[in-house]
């Protein structure tokens, strides 16, 4: 905050930017999403005023104004957000963890909470895929993905698959995590709902 008040605040400059993105951080960690939004809103327009359009510290500003507006209940704001991400790291070629399978997740995460599945399914299925191809098919990071979309099976009535699915994810955490971890335990809570 000292650094914000030390700095010209009429003049873009990439440490002013920094700062104010910066702090939405920590506004966004205490809880306070709307002000880190306002924060994330401004950190944007000044990189968009010292960066090219398509530079990363916008998008990964877009990410983290996502995650406000999402953390907010704005669900199809959020969505739509993130599947700009999605798309922004696709242009560049980025396909896996942690940027783009990310922000699929989130995005289809949103419009899942809205009752979109089935734009939420194939989403989440690419992400599944890239998880896959990058760490194999028993890894943690799989069944990560394999959890929200057995949910989302489940709620377009594709029971049998969602089970499958889940009793993967299951499988998968108790191999490399435990039996009493909280992800294990999350993912058995899951198959038997």
């Amino acid at each position: 905050l000292r650094l914000l008040t030390a700095l010209d605040h009429g003049v873009p400059s990439r440490e002013r930017a920094d700062a104010i993105y910066n702090l939405a951080g920590v506004e966004n960690e205490i809880g306070s999403s709307v002000r880190a939004e306002s924060l994330y809103v401004q950190a944007i327009a000044m990189y968009g005023a010292l960066r090219p359009v398509d530079s990363v510290d916008i998008y990964r500003g877009m990410n983290n104004l996502a995650t406000s507006i999402h953390a907010q209940g704005r669900l199809a704001e959020a969505a739509a957000l993130y599947g700009r991400v999605a798309a922004w790291l696709a242009r560049r070629g980025i396909s896996q963890r942690p940027s783009r399978t990310v922000a699929l997740i989130n995005q289809a995460t949103a419009l899942a909470e809205i009752g979109r599945y089935r734009e939420a399914e194939p989403l989440l299925r690419e992400s599944l895929a890239a998880e896959e191809a990058m760490h194999g098919r028993d890894d943690p990071l799989v069944a990560e993905v394999l959890q929200p979309l057995a949910g989302t099976l489940m709620f377009e009535a594709q029971f049998a698959e969602a089970e499958s699915l889940a009793r993967r994810a299951v499988a998968i955490d108790q191999r490399a995590l435990g039996a009493t971890n909280a992800g294990t335990v999350a993912a058995m809570r899951m198959l038997l709902n």
